[in-house]
């Protein structure tokens, strides 16, 4: 069976929730993979895909290994300051965020954050989504002096970009109050909830696929 065949069944089957059969098409998919050229950029996609899908059946060893060899293929295939790279670079950054290992996220965000900033400019919407995630990063192991003013990059960019009343926008500033609130400042905390009061979602954000042409893994 064909590459393109099986992609289309595991897709099939991961977006009706039989995550196994999903599993075992694109593993079949990697086995069409071994006859193509080195540099078939199938072959990263179809990486992510099983590194996707091992991690929500809880496959941790296996999914961080997948992780890892989609940063190493797309790096050698198309150079380490490729936006592609800094997809896959995200990736595994919220693998280990999710897992609690930030010590490990930590580089990789703010590596895939600098090459945004490279290839997009530092006033991005996109670039803003990689601070936020940085951010959030910081926040979440109490690192509030570095964490504060990524946030406010992140906000500068995004009211800019999006407008103040953007849902997006209203995010940041929620965890941005709730960083006021942690470190005792709570006029500057209350100044920030009158757009938005809450406290911080630890949630990582959703970049974008680059309009490179290349296939990428869905980040929901």
């Amino acid at each position: 069976m064909k590459w393109e065949t099986l992609s289309k069944q595991a897709e099939t089957s991961y977006q009706q929730g039989h995550l196994a059969d999903a599993e075992s098409m694109w593993l079949a998919a990697l086995e069409e993979t071994r006859n193509m050229a080195t540099d078939d950029l199938r072959v990263a996609f179809t990486v992510d895909c099983l590194a996707d899908i091992m991690t929500r059946q809880s496959k941790i060893v296996i999914a961080e290994l997948f992780y890892k060899q989609s940063v190493h293929l797309r790096t050698q295939v198309l150079g380490a300051e490729h936006l592609a790279v800094a997809a896959s670079l995200n990736n595994l950054a919220k693998f280990y965020y999710i897992q609690g290992r930030f010590n490990l996220a930590e580089p990789l965000t703010l590596r895939f954050v600098q090459i945004y900033e490279d290839k997009l400019g530092e006033n991005h919407a996109d670039v803003a989504t990689g601070l936020h995630n940085l951010a959030t990063l910081y926040h979440m192991q109490g690192k509030y002096r570095e964490a504060e003013p990524v946030y406010k990059k992140a906000l500068k960019i995004r009211q800019k970009a999006l407008g103040e009343d953007h849902p997006d926008t209203i995010k940041l500033m929620k965890n941005l109050a709730s960083l006021m609130q942690s470190t005792r400042r709570a006029a500057e905390a209350e100044d920030l909830n009158a757009k938005a009061v809450g406290l911080i979602s630890g949630s990582w954000k959703a970049l974008p696929p680059p309009e490179e042409g290349e296939m990428l893994m869905r980040k929901d």
